[in-house]
């Protein structure tokens, strides 16, 4: 196809994943988002590189990079270097990833130093299931780009302790009595819902209710729950925040309970509900658990929301919460 503006704007946006549309080795690549980056196909090796996204990198520049690419000698894959590699996978993961994800995948990436990508080893990267994974990910995308020919961790096994932490109601106190805002708003709003960390990147305060949409969900679903009054207070005050590791680690200089994470928040918000009597399939509906008590074809039949039944548990939650750090009665 012909790309001009008004055909790039016009391009529909995939359900899923991503889709490119192309002008020969030219094209642009539409993700599930609605971001819709330039990209080039170019040499005997068919490398796949990415120029800029659409309108801030315009379609004659991108064209006009393009043509450099498509009429440059390519070098042999030995000579790839891992850092361009890298940049077009994360490019790529911006599109159809969430934000927490991307991030790691950023973070572990990052660690990698040597300059080809045959020169990575199993030894490069550190002993982390998270740091393993991003590496396997992001060979096995070299490969499917015919970047490489094999992935050097593709026998690792990938294995998550499972973590059973719950914070004791005296954790609970010395984590609220805590604050480093914005870090701590986060943290407060977690507690006060169940949600997971990441989702409040990007949401919304309608009327009474928090709404995530789907991209900032694990299952890529949409999410919305009641918002009450002492979670409204933190909701309100949420801002852009990325200093998760120096600032956690701050707090744990001061906040001297053994050792513990954001997750943690949720598991403890769950084990609280399951203590003031909560059914199990209402504070499923609040954590957005696809399953559990309401599973397999009772799940895809049930689509009550529970909405007024969450509103219910939650004001009960948060009349517990505010006694138990000392606003109650």
């Amino acid at each position: 196809m012909r790309l001009t503006d008004l055909t790039i704007q016009k391009l529909p946006i995939p359900e899923k994943g991503q889709k490119t549309y192309w002008e020969g080795g030219f094209g642009v690549r539409v993700s599930q988002g609605g971001s819709k980056t330039f990209v080039v196909m170019y040499g005997k090796d068919r490398s796949l590189k990415s120029i800029g996204r659409y309108p801030a990198v315009s379609l004659k520049t991108a064209r006009s990079q393009s043509n450099h690419f498509l009429a440059m000698k390519v070098p042999s894959r030995s000579q790839k270097t891992l850092s361009e590699a890298r940049d077009a996978f994360i490019d790529e993961c911006e599109g159809r990833c969430r934000p927490a994800t991307v991030s790691n995948y950023r973070l572990f990436l990052n660690r990698l130093t040597k300059e080809k990508l045959d020169q990575v080893t199993r030894t490069d990267v550190p002993q982390s299931p998270h740091a393993i994974m991003a590496a396997k990910v992001f060979f096995n995308w070299c490969i499917k780009n015919d970047l490489i020919d094999r992935n050097p961790f593709a026998k690792e096994r990938v294995s998550y302790n499972k973590r059973s932490r719950v914070l004791s109601q005296d954790e609970i106190r010395e984590i609220w009595a805590y604050e480093a805002a914005p870090m701590t708003n986060y943290l407060k709003l977690c507690l006060l819902t169940g949600q997971r960390r990441g989702q409040f990147n990007a949401f919304e305060i309608r009327d009474d209710m928090l709404y995530f949409p789907a991209t900032s969900m694990k299952g890529a679903e949409e999410h919305t729950i009641p918002l009450l009054p002492l979670a409204r207070t933190y909701a309100e005050r949420i801002q852009p925040f990325n200093g998760w590791s120096k600032g956690k680690a701050r707090m744990d200089r001061i906040v001297t309970i053994p050792h513990w994470t954001p997750h943690d928040l949720r598991r403890t918000f769950s084990t609280t509900m399951a203590s003031l009597k909560v059914p199990l399939h209402i504070t499923e509906a609040i954590l957005a658990h696809k399953t559990g008590s309401v599973s397999g074809v009772a799940a895809v039949y049930n689509r009550y929301s529970y909405l007024e039944e969450s509103r219910e548990a939650l004001a009960m939650y948060e009349a517990h919460m505010l006694k138990l750090v000392g606003r109650g009665e």
